[in-house]
């Protein structure tokens, strides 16, 4: 029986029910901007800062936030992670 090593197993194919669209990751993308721009606006607001510079400071950092939180999130699914976690037989790492 070949030992399972997670580093050679990692070229599996996503399933078909497992697909994501364009617009899933889209929608990813929305709630990360939409949750990052409404915390980073109201901390500044209760600091004391102005509308306009909290609201400038949440539209930019809340892009790159939801930038990055989508192109992580689409790396990790283009790895197929899922398949790294449980080696090809069903069975745990630790019963290798």
């Amino acid at each position: 029986m070949q030992e399972w090593n997670p580093v050679r197993n990692v070229d599996c194919v996503p399933r078909k029910e497992s697909t994501l669209t364009g617009k899933d990751w889209f929608s990813r993308f929305l709630c990360a901007f939409a949750v990052s721009f409404v915390v980073l606006c109201m901390v500044h607001l209760f600091r004391g800062r102005q509308l306009v510079l909290s609201v400038s400071y949440g539209l930019v950092w809340g892009l790159l936030t939801a930038s990055l939180f989508t192109v992580i999130g689409y790396t990790k699914y283009r790895r197929c992670r899922a398949c790294v976690t449980r080696p090809p037989s069903g069975g745990s790492p630790a019963e290798s």
